[in-house]
């Protein structure tokens, strides 16, 4: 699940949490919010960051 979190926010910067799980949840069954909330929290913090407010902000891939 992870590397599709990532290949939705490469395609589309500045995504938000609803999106993502709605490109992903036709793929996983067992999909919702705070399961993507928490990979990006934990697995995938090295590589993508929250830009902007946790309202209002976006997801995008780490530069570095």
């Amino acid at each position: 699940m992870g590397l599709d979190i990532i290949l939705s926010i490469k395609n589309s910067p500045g995504i938000k949490v609803p999106n993502i799980f709605e490109l992903l949840i036709h793929k996983y069954e067992n999909l919702n919010l705070d399961k993507i909330r928490y990979s990006l929290k934990t697995e995938l913090s090295p590589f993508v960051e929250l830009r902007g407010s946790k309202k209002t902000g976006g997801y995008y891939l780490k530069e570095d």
